[in-house]
């Protein structure tokens, strides 16, 4: 079967980079007309009152650069004229530049027969690998043009990428000069995704930005108190969480994650969300700003929060960076690191019993 995959698929990486160009993009960006509202000084940033945002991107299979442009562009939008100096979005969001592939749609709609199943890990690494000149430019040209053009901080969310013969899935962070700064692989894996052939990341990256030390991981990243707890030690104090959630939304599997880990960090905490139908598959989340308790008015650890699980939203908030320097709470304080250290060893060697 990848007998043929494999030439299809540089046909189709060929197809597309000849018919989403740079000056293709650049046109469409053109033609969205943005103004920069305000002139915004990155060497002079008030820690106090740092504007910061997050997207809920509804999913679809965009037929055309232009329609994933003007769809991406509406969140940028409603972030910059709220003053917005970051907007993150969701995990998968250069997924949907397969959009562009054609006859896609019907494919998706039509799940591969059981018997078919047997290739999927094959066919995705095969097709992945031929289509990732096209995903990479595509997104870094459309990414990068935008903060550019905004003048703000862009996590433009993840693509699956291969690199080295390994399928990573990748998230992207972009400045407002329109350079990409730096990547993100996730590192915490779902079973579905280790079955398509997916490679953990070994890394996590703290940025050192003029709006603060900003980490950026990925879903699962977050379900674990580690990820957090390292990304704290390098510095920083905004953890960045895309998501793209299969199945009905549950408030309780939803607490596994960003804002347990946000309260026992003490950093601010933003989650984007992809979210809707495509084929057979339902995306449901909630975007979010979190901060440690104290730092929240109503004490609930939550600065703002999306209305709906399966709806279009951007979400905005100002957070204090100062705040944290000082942030103490004696239910997330009381430490033991003694105790810790002497099981470390054990808890990183499933197989071996703790006898003492």
């Amino acid at each position: 079967m990848n007998f043929f995959i494999k030439p299809i698929g540089n046909l189709l990486n060929t197809y597309l980079m000849r018919i989403v160009t740079v000056d293709k993009i650049q046109q469409c960006i053109k033609e969205l007309n943005i103004e920069k509202s305000i002139e915004k000084s990155f060497f002079n940033v008030d820690r106090k009152h740092l504007t910061v945002a997050v997207a809920q991107v509804k999913i679809d299979a965009y037929s055309t650069i232009k329609d994933y442009i003007e769809a991406m562009n509406e969140h940028i939008k409603i972030a910059a004229e709220k003053k917005a100096s970051l907007i993150c979005f969701p995990e998968d969001n250069g997924l949907l530049l397969l959009g562009l592939i054609p006859f896609i749609k019907r494919f998706l709609e039509n799940p591969l027969e059981h018997k078919e199943r047997v290739y999927i890990k094959d066919t995705v690494f095969t097709s992945l690998k031929s289509l990732t000149p096209y995903l990479i430019d595509t997104f870094i040209n459309v990414f990068g043009s935008f903060s550019r053009e905004y003048g703000m901080y862009i996590m433009a969310g993840s693509l699956p990428v291969v690199e080295e013969d390994k399928l990573f899935n990748k998230n992207f962070m972009f400045g407002p000069n329109g350079k990409l700064l730096e990547t993100q692989n996730k590192a915490h894996l779902l079973e579905r995704e280790k079955s398509l052939g997916f490679f953990s990341g070994q890394n996590l990256t703290v940025l050192d930005t003029s709006i603060g030390k900003i980490g950026f991981p990925m879903c699962m990243d977050a379900a674990y108190y580690e990820t957090f707890k390292i990304l704290k030690k390098k510095g920083a104090e905004i953890v960045i969480v895309p998501t793209a959630n299969i199945g009905q939304y549950d408030n309780y599997l939803a607490l596994r994650g960003i804002w347990s880990r946000v309260q026992e960090s003490f950093v601010y905490g933003l989650k984007s969300s992809l979210v809707g139908n495509i084929g057979s598959l339902v995306f449901t989340g909630k975007a979010g700003i979190f901060a440690p308790i104290g730092l929240t008015l109503d004490g609930s650890g939550v600065l703002e929060e999306a209305k709906t699980f399966d709806s279009k939203e951007t979400i905005v908030a100002t957070i204090n960076l100062d705040a944290l320097s000082d942030y103490k709470d004696d239910y997330f304080s009381d430490t033991n690191p003694e105790l810790y250290i002497k099981y470390h060893k054990h808890l990183l060697e499933p197989c071996n019993n703790i006898n003492s």
